[in-house]
């Protein structure tokens, strides 16, 4: 039997309430479609929260400037809490407002980590020992090898002097 480290899941279902003042009516399902991408990246699961967007509700904000909307949605309560985490922890989702509409549930009391995979410890190689060192009172001077004699420069083939063309001289035009 396998052990997860995962949390359990749970199915309970909270109604959310989900509002940015940034997008307009035909924007605002696609912008909270971008929640699972970054819920993906970041390492969190969002199970079935595309179909629970498309069976939001939108509701119209009053305003007094703009046409506002919100959605109003039902998704387990897990979900709920990883969209109220993203929100902390992207700032491009800083302006999304949500609100939990269940009563005597509280998405911001607990939050978890996303699992991490298990990365590879790599072996380390076992410590050489260090090299003495030797003061320069206690060395001894080594002999000097000899110089190497120097390899005379290759002499380059004498080769024909390059023909330059003359560019022919055009008679200037004078103006009067």
């Amino acid at each position: 039997m396998l052990n997860s480290l995962s949390f359990p899941m749970s199915k309970k279902i909270v109604k959310l309430e989900l509002a940015n003042p940034r997008f307009s009516k035909a924007e605002i399902r696609d912008h909270a479609s971008e929640f699972v991408l970054y819920s993906r990246y970041s390492g969190f699961v969002l199970d079935d929260f595309n179909s629970d967007l498309r069976e939001a509700k939108l509701l119209p904000i009053k305003s007094d400037f703009n046409e506002l909307y919100k959605l109003l949605l039902d998704t387990t309560l897990d979900n709920a809490k990883v969209l109220y985490q993203l929100t902390k922890l992207y700032p491009s989702f800083g302006n999304w407002k949500i609100k939990c509409l269940t009563p005597g549930v509280d998405i911001t009391s607990f939050v978890f980590k996303p699992a991490k995979p298990e990365k590879k410890k790599a072996k380390k190689a076992p410590a050489k020992p260090a090299k003495k060192v030797v003061s320069n009172s206690s060395r001894k001077p080594k002999a000097s090898k000899p110089a190497k004699p120097a390899k005379p420069a290759k002499k380059k083939s004498a080769s024909k002097p390059a023909k330059k063309k003359t560019a022919a001289k055009k008679p200037s035009k004078k103006k009067r």
